[in-house]
C-alpha cells in the first residue's frame, strides 16, 4: 500500500498484491511511536518528570534491569542496555508463543554501560515503557491507547493489537490498521502534539538535548 496525504487531502492511493483499503496492514515497529507518544503525554498528565526513573512509577519495572532508567532515556532507547536486535527469538515469541514479552525482556536484557551515552536500536525500551503505561494508567496497554488515539481519531474501521501467551499487548509491535485509516492516527499522533503544551515541549527537549552519539 502506498498513500500520499498531504494538504489535507489523499492525493495518491496505490495497491498491489491483493491488498485493498480494507485490509487491516501489520505496522511493525510504527507502532513504537505511539507507545513513545503515550508515554510522553501520560508522564504530562500525571506530572511525571521525563528525568524520572521508572522504577518509580511502575511497580513491575521496580527491581528489574529498568529499575534505575530514566523515561527520557527509555524513550530515546538509551537505556544502557546490551541488546541483540534478533527479530527471529523475537517473532517466534510473539506468533508462536514460547515465552511471554516478559520472560524475553529479563532474558535479553543486561546493563553494559551508562544510560543517556549511548543510542542502540531496539524493542525492549519500548517494552518498557509499555509496561510503564500499564501500571501508571492502570489500563492495558491497548485500552489507553485506544482511550487517547482511537476515540478522536475518526476511524473508519476496527484496529488490532497482538498480544502474546500470556494476554500481553505488544509495545514493540503489534498494531494493525487499513491504511487510510493509519492516516487518521498519525493526524491525532500530530494534535496531541500541538494540542498538548507540555508534550510538544517534551520533544523539543529531547531533540534539543540528544547528545549522543545516534
Amino acid at each position: 500500500a502506498f498513500l500520499l496525504y498531504e494538504d489535507g487531502e489523499l492525493k495518491i492511493e496505490h495497491y498491489a498484491d491483493r491488498v485493498t483499503d480494507k485490509l487491516p496492514l501489520f505496522v511493525y515497529s510504527i507502532t513504537k511511536s505511539f507507545i513513545g507518544l503515550s508515554a510522553v503525554k501520560l508522564s504530562c498528565d500525571k506530572g511525571i518528570s521525563l528525568d524520572s526513573n521508572l522504577g518509580d512509577y511502575s511497580k513491575n519495572l521496580k527491581k528489574s534491569p529498568y529499575e534505575s532508567v530514566s523515561l527520557r532515556n527509555a524513550l530515546k532507547m538509551q537505556s544502557g542496555f546490551n541488546k541483540k536486535f534478533d527479530p527471529t527469538g523475537e517473532f517466534e515469541t510473539i506468533f508462536l508463543g514460547k515465552e511471554t514479552i516478559a520472560e524475553m525482556r529479563a532474558r535479553k536484557a543486561k546493563l553494559e554501560r551508562k544510560s543517556g551515552q549511548t543510542f542502540l536500536y531496539d524493542g525492549n525500551d519500548t517494552d518498557a515503557l509499555a509496561q510503564f503505561i500499564e501500571d501508571v494508567s492502570g489500563k492495558s496497554l491497548d485500552k489507553y491507547v485506544r482511550e487517547n488515539f482511537v476515540a478522536k481519531a475518526g476511524l473508519q474501521s476496527s484496529i488490532y493489537w497482538l498480544r502474546d501467551k500470556s494476554g500481553t499487548s505488544s509495545g514493540r509491535v503489534g498494531l494493525m490498521a487499513t491504511p487510510r485509516d493509519l492516516i487518521r492516527l498519525s493526524l491525532r499522533y500530530i494534535d496531541i502534539i500541538e494540542e498538548n503544551e507540555c508534550v510538544k515541549t517534551s520533544f523539543g527537549e529531547m531533540s534539543n538535548l540528544d547528545k549522543s552519539n545516534g
